[in-house]
């Protein structure tokens, strides 16, 4: 009869998540390192653990597991945004199980475990990490311009400034960026294309696994889902029903872009879903306080 594994038995595994890929980590005999940070985000370098010392010299997302008894993950990433983008997607999945907590708590569990969150949720984590990786970051929605529903009114991402190019817009839930005639988009270009029809990429930025645990009172709606993970058709068609009307959080304000005769149902939305405070900026000047020169997906 085969024997129970026992945790105290089990060898400390180390793998590294690169854009692509998860690779083994080789275990270094103990040697003078200081010990593994309790942080989320760690500068590269040699760190002592239980069993050894690893090397976390290179950018990836690490994962030191021992199965049953002990599970850490850390970020390094000194490879700018484009890098940062890549893997911060490994800390979590689409779902709902870890929704319901403060940020502290998302980042405490992100240590130990890949994290089951939703748009918001996984837009606030990523702003968070990328901010501790000394890139700029903000959180920034599309409201549909459609009927409402109770459901899937909007959507929820995330722009990282590039010094070099700079802001890009990253769909956290789904793990990708956005590109047209060459250049990566930004939310105002972003809207544009999908509600002109405007030709346009979705490009993968991480290799891992995207759908996790959903279910809402009672409800799975995992098939809803799968379906816009699975189908980058379906995941276009979406995006129409909710490219809408621009919003940045901008110093603690919901700032929208929208005209004055959709400004009381706009207000309404936030105040139902306390997003407040908020406030209504004419299109024209939504596009030159936040973007400045930021061409549009027409290449105008």
């Amino acid at each position: 009869m085969a024997q129970p594994i026992v945790a105290a038995e089990c060898p400390l595994h180390v793998h590294r998540c690169g854009s692509r890929t998860i690779e083994l980590v080789e275990l270094q005999p103990p040697g003078p390192a200081p010990p593994l940070p309790d942080s989320l985000v760690v500068l590269p370098g040699r760190y002592l653990v239980e069993d050894g010392t690893i090397d976390l010299s290179r950018d990836g997302v690490y994962r030191v597991l021992r199965l049953g008894s002990d599970s850490r993950q850390r970020v390094v990433c000194r490879g700018g945004v484009a890098r940062a983008l890549e893997l911060i997607g490994w800390l979590w999945t689409y779902g709902n199980a870890d929704e319901g907590v403060s940020l502290g708590e998302l980042r405490r569990r992100a240590r130990r475990k890949k994290l089951s969150v939703l748009c918001g949720t996984s837009a606030l984590l990523a702003v968070s990490v990328l901010e501790d990786l000394g890139i700029r970051a903000r959180l920034v929605m599309t409201l549909s311009d459609g009927p409402w529903n109770h459901f899937d009114n909007g959507h929820t991402l995330v722009e990282a400034f590039d010094p070099a190019s700079g802001w890009v817009l990253f769909d956290p839930s789904f793990k990708c960026v956005f590109e047209a005639r060459g250049r990566r988009l930004v939310l105002p270009a972003f809207l544009e294309a999908v509600r002109r029809d405007l030709p346009y990429r979705i490009v993968a930025t991480c290799g891992g696994p995207k759908l996790g645990y959903f279910r809402t009172k009672g409800f799975d709606y995992t098939f809803w889902a799968e379906e816009r993970f699975s189908c980058e058709t379906a995941l276009r068609s979406w995006y129409r029903r909710v490219a809408g009307f621009p919003v940045i959080l901008d110093s603690g304000v919901y700032r929208y872009g929208a005209g004055a005769d959709d400004a009381a149902r706009l207000d309404a939305y936030f105040r139902h879903f306390r997003m407040q405070p908020a406030e209504r900026v004419d299109l024209a000047e939504f596009g030159r306080r936040f973007y400045d020169s930021e061409p549009s997906a027409a290449g105008e």
